[in-house]
C-alpha cells in the first residue's frame, strides 16, 4: 500500500485527498499552503504510512518541507555506495 495523504482543516474537520504527494511537499518548502474553502484556514499535510503484519498505521503531519542544497560550480561530488 501507498502512503495515504490528505489535507484536513483542524477548525472544521474537513479533508482533501493530496493526489501528488511531491507537488504537495513543494507546495510547504515554497509556503504555499492549501486554504480550506470552507472556513479560509491554512489546512494541515498530513501523512499515514500503512505497515504490514497487521501493525497499526503511523499518522503525522508535516510541519516543514526542504529543497536539498545545491552545490555550488567547482565543488567534487563523490559518490560512495
Amino acid at each position: 500500500m501507498a502512503t495515504e495523504r490528505f489535507f484536513y482543516c483542524e477548525k472544521c474537520d474537513k479533508k482533501e485527498n493530496a493526489y501528488k504527494l511531491y507537488d504537495a511537499l513543494i507546495d510547504v518548502a515554497e509556503g504555499n499552503f492549501k486554504k480550506c474553502p470552507n472556513c479560509n484556514k491554512i489546512m494541515t499535510l498530513k501523512l499515514k504510512f500503512p505497515f504490514g503484519l497487521e501493525a497499526e498505521h503511523f499518522k503525522g503531519n508535516v510541519l516543514n518541507a526542504f529543497y536539498p542544497e545545491i552545490p555550488k560550480i567547482g565543488n567534487k561530488i563523490i559518490n560512495r555506495p
